[in-house]
């Protein structure tokens, strides 16, 4: 007999997952005034995944200081690691003479080009780095080690890793874990603190989405969805934006509009994993013809092979295919 694959409705953590998509993985020094940073713009700009424009900024932009040119080069490593381009990153980094972020960046990539082959040596690596005294106070490499910990199962370290990072970020990075394990009251707590440190910033508007879309309050669903309609007018469309738009219109269970904003979004970006995951919920709920749900499916596999919600799909295949073929005996 035929049996028809089981497609998964993808969760709220994994439609914020950033690797998820990794928008807002680079180190930024919550010290320095807006006013004064050079970088805000460029940072801004990969946060809200702006991709282009912070290549633009982050190419044409003159630093001064040693410390943020190594920042610049993180972030313009990141985008390329976002975009797929891992051998770039790989062979522009000097593992010999390279400071410890780049370092740091070019395990990164060297592990999301074949994360299964590369998990296990990247996870003994980090503990290794860590496990030095200069190198463990480094918040790139306190980063990239939270991101590859949570990946291996590893959510108790990951999540210590993100508290020693001490910035914004790692704090989103916090919130993100936290919903990941079913913490709503601890990434609420963590997005509280980020709020007295400076409410108005991207990353803390993004960590109150989150909590929010990630809740089963329509009310604090639809307060996520209006922090990133402000986003939307204030910066313009981008594949986060929109998608966080269609996450909310998702849980708010208004189909029509979810798909409407999607269907905006691929057409921008054909070969954006969040849009193409959303797009497979959409024509689920719709009923979508299955040829459409299988070409975005085919899509996804080619523009990224490890996406978590993909993982987890050919997981519940391969277990249905279990049963199907030793159901169970009733007693």
């Amino acid at each position: 007999p035929q049996y028809s694959p089981v497609i998964l409705r993808p969760k709220i953590a994994e439609i914020l997952d950033p690797t998820l998509f990794f928008y807002i993985n680079f180190v930024i020094n919550i010290e320095s005034t807006r006013m004064e940073d050079e970088l805000f713009e460029l940072r801004n700009y990969f946060y809200l995944g702006n991709f282009s424009a912070a290549v633009t900024e982050g190419t044409t932009i003159a630093v001064d200081s040693g410390a943020l040119k190594i920042e610049r080069d993180v972030i313009l490593a990141r985008i390329a690691i976002a975009e797929g381009k891992y051998d770039q990153v790989i062979s522009s980094v000097n593992q010999a003479s390279a400071p410890v972020a780049m370092q740091a960046i070019a395990l990164l990539a060297n592990y999301r080009k074949d994360p299964g082959a590369q998990r296990d040596i990247a996870v003994l690596t980090l503990k290794e780095w860590l496990a030095d005294r200069v190198s463990a106070s480094n918040p790139t490499l306190l980063y990239v080690a939270a991101i590859v910990f949570s990946e291996a199962g590893d959510f108790d370290e990951a999540l210590r890793c993100a508290h020693n990072g001490g910035s914004l970020e790692h704090s989103l990075l916090k919130v993100q874990l936290l919903i990941k394990i079913d913490r709503a009251d601890a990434a609420t707590k963590e997005v509280d603190a980020m709020k007295r440190i400076d409410e108005d910033h991207t990353l803390t508007q993004l960590a109150m989405a989150w909590v929010g879309l990630a809740s089963s309050d329509k009310a604090k669903i639809q307060e996520s969805l209006y922090i990133y309609s402000e986003l939307l007018e204030r910066h313009g469309s981008t594949d986060l934006i929109l998608n966080g738009i269609a996450a909310c219109h998702l849980a708010l269970r208004q189909i029509d509009d979810a798909d409407r904003v999607l269907q905006e979004a691929i057409a921008k970006n054909p070969n954006y994993p969040d849009t193409l995951v959303n797009m497979i919920a959409v024509a689920q709920y719709k009923s979508k013809p299955a040829e459409l749900i299988t070409k975005y499916m085919d899509q996804l596999k080619k523009v990224d092979p490890y996406n978590a919600w993909l993982l987890n799909q050919k997981k519940a295949e391969q277990e249905l295919m279990k049963l199907v073929q030793n159901p169970p005996v009733n007693a």
